[in-house]
C-alpha cells in the first residue's frame, strides 16, 4: 500500500474533548484504462453496465488479463485447484452477461470457470479459500443502483487482490487486442460449494451460543436489499431458530438497494416496531456490510458493532493486542468507548481492503468501517461479512441475555454530518484555492472540538465532506460551506 493512501494512526484521547485529526487530503491514484477512465477503484472495477469498461469485448479482455496475471502469481501456483476460478454474483440483471464475457476470457487463458450463482461477496471469498481455487470473482456493484455493476477479485487465500496485482491486470489488459478472449466458455455449476459457506455461518452462531438453536423464540426482521443475501440470510436465521419477517428479499435485481438495505436502515425501523422484533438486520446488495436495528428502533452502525465486539473479544481473551482498526470516518464516540475498556482505535484510510491490510500488518483481530463493513479474523473469515457479523453479535446477546438496545448505549455519538457532492473530476483538494480557504476557515472555527475529513469516493464520482463537532447546527453550516466550495470548482450538474 503506497504512502499516499495511508493515514496517521491516532493515539487514545487523554480527555473527553474532541481533538482535530489531521489526515490531509485523501486523493486516490487510480489505475487508468486505455480510454483514460478509471479502471480499479478502492473496491475493484465499478461502472454502469454497457459503458467502458463494462462492455462484453473489454470484459473478455479483462478475463484474459486476469488469467495471465494468475499464471504469474506465486500464490496461484500453490493453490490446491490452480486452474479453477469461482465466480459469484448478486441479483443485477447484467450479472449473467458479465459472467459469460469474463468466463470466455478466463477460458482462453486455460482456466475452468465454476459458477457459484447468486451469492454474497464474503461467500465467494470463503468458497475460494475452502476449495483452494486460483481465484474468486464477484460480479457486483455492492451498494450502487441496479444499472451499475462491477468486479471484485479474490486470491486463493480469500483476500482481495493487492494493488500491485490489480496494476498487473491493467498492464496485461493494455497489451491485449479486442480479438483476444473471443469465444465461449463452458461454465460449470458449483452451487454446492455455497453449502460449505452456509455451514460455516451456522457453526459460528452455535459455537458462540453453545446450542443448536441459538435464536429459538426470537423474532427478526431481515432486509436483504433485494440482493445477494436474499435467499441465504433468511434461511440461515430460520435454521437457527428465529421467526423471520423478510423485507426486500424478493431477489429482484432491478430494485437492488432501492430505498432498502444497509444504505437505508431507517426503512427497517417500522417493520421492527410493528412486529415487535428482537432485532432488525439489513444488508447491502452484495452482503458484505450490515446495519442493525434495536427493538426500540435505534440504528446501530459499524461503530456500535465494533465497540461491542471489541469488548466481547477482549473479555473472551480472543482479541489479542488491545487494538482494533477503524477509519478516518469513525465517530470519536467509538474511540472514547474503546478507551474506557483499555482498547485503542487505529485509524486507516476509508476502504475495507485498507482496514484488512492494516489488520494483517499489525496482527489484529478486529476492524471495520462505520458503513457496516466489519472484519473479524475468526473461523477463516477474511473480509467484511454482514451475516457473519450479525451472527457473532446476536449469538452473544442471546448468550448474555442482553439486547441491541444495550449495545446502542455503549457508544455516545458526537454530532457528525456527511455530504456527498457529485463531481466531474477528482482534482486534489489542495489544488482548489476556494476549497483550501473554506477548509482552513472551518478548521479555525472548530479548533480542538471538531474535525474535517475530505475525500473522494473510490467507487462513484462523488466528493465526500465529513464534519464532526459538538453542535449539529454548527457542523451542518461548516460542511455546507466546504461542499459549496467544491461544487463551484468541480461540481457536476445532476439535472
Amino acid at each position: 500500500m503506497g504512502a499516499s493512501w495511508q493515514s496517521r494512526a491516532s493515539s487514545p484521547p487523554e480527555n473527553r474533548g474532541l481533538r482535530r485529526l489531521e489526515y490531509g487530503p485523501i486523493v486516490a491514484q487510480p489505475i487508468m484504462a486505455e480510454n483514460g477512465t478509471k479502471l480499479f477503484g478502492t473496491d475493484g472495477i465499478r461502472a454502469r453496465y454497457g459503458e467502458e469498461p463494462l462492455t462484453p469485448p473489454i470484459l473478455r479482455r479483462i478475463g484474459a488479463a486476469i488469467a495471465a496475471v494468475l499464471d504469474e502469481s506465486p500464490k496461484q501456483s500453490r493453490a490446491k485447484a490452480p486452474r479453477r476460478v469461482l465466480i459469484g454474483r448478486d441479483t443485477r440483471p447484467s450479472g449473467p452477461e458479465i459472467l459469460d464475457a469474463l468466463s470466455a476470457g478466463l477460458a482462453q487463458g486455460g482456466y475452468s470457470v465454476y459458477d457459484l450463482g447468486v451469492v454474497t461477496t464474503p461467500g465467494v471469498a470463503y468458497c475460494v479459500k475452502n476449495l483452494g481455487a486460483a481465484s474468486g470473482i464477484v460480479i457486483s456493484a455492492s451498494h450502487n443502483p441496479s444499472q451499475d455493476n462491477g468486479i471484485k477479485i479474490f486470491g486463493p487465500d480469500g483476500f482481495k487482490l493487492a494493488d500491485e496485482l490489480e496494476e498487473a491486470i491493467e498492464r496485461k489488459l493494455s497489451a491485449l487486442s479486442n480479438s483476444n478472449g473471443a469465444g465461449a466458455s463452458a461454465l460449470r455449476p458449483a452451487h454446492e460449494h455455497v453449502l460449505a459457506y452456509r455451514d460455516h455461518l451456522e457453526a459460528c452462531a452455535r459455537g458462540v451460543a453453545g446450542t443448536s438453536k441459538p435464536f429459538a423464540g426470537m423474532t427478526l426482521a431481515i432486509d436483504c436489499a433485494n440482493g445477494a443475501a436474499h435467499a441465504l440470510a433468511p434461511a440461515v436465521f430460520e435454521t437457527l431458530g428465529a421467526a423471520v419477517h423478510p423485507v426486500a428479499c424478493s431477489g429482484d435485481g432491478k430494485r437492488i438497494n432501492e430505498k432498502c438495505g444497509a444504505l437505508h436502515p431507517e426503512t427497517l425501523i417500522d417493520t421492527v416496531l410493528k412486529t415487535k422484533a428482537d432485532a432488525g438486520i439489513t444488508f447491502d446488495g452484495d452482503g458484505d456490510r450490515v446495519m442493525l436495528v434495536s427493538p426500540g428502533g435505534a440504528i446501530l452502525d459499524g461503530d456500535h458493532m465494533l465497540a461491542a465486539l471489541a469488548r466481547w473479544l477482549k473479555a473472551e481473551n480472543a482479541l489479542g493486542a488491545p487494538r482494533i482498526v477503524g477509519t478516518v470516518m469513525a465517530n470519536i464516540g467509538l474511540e472514547l468507548a474503546l478507551v474506557e475498556h483499555g482498547i485503542e482505535l487505529v485509524r486507516e484510510t476509508v476502504g475495507d481492503r485498507y482496514v484488512v491490510a492494516r489488520m494483517l500488518r499489525d496482527g489484529l483481530m478486529l476492524g471495520g468501517e462505520q458503513s457496516g463493513h466489519v472484519i473479524i479474523f475468526q473461523r477463516g473469515s477474511t473480509t467484511g461479512d454482514g451475516m457473519f457479523t450479525a451472527l457473532n453479535i446476536l449469538s452473544r446477546l442471546r448468550r448474555d441475555g442482553a439486547s441491541l438496545d444495550d449495545v446502542a448505549k455503549q457508544v455516545t455519538r458526537y454530532p457528525q454530518i456527511l455530504l456527498n457532492i457529485p463531481v466531474k473530476e477528482k482534482r486534489p483538494f489542495d489544488r482548489m484555492p476556494a476549497v483550501v480557504t473554506a477548509h482552513q476557515r472551518v478548521n479555525g472555527e472548530l479548533g480542538k472540538r471538531g474535525r474535517v475529513v475530505l475525500r473522494y469516493s473510490g467507487t462513484e464520482s462523488l466528493a465526500r465532506v465529513m464534519v464532526e463537532g459538538v453542535a449539529q447546527d454548527q457542523i451542518a453550516r461548516c460542511a455546507g460551506e466546504i461542499a459549496e466550495a467544491i461544487r463551484r470548482e468541480i461540481g457536476r450538474d445532476e439535472r
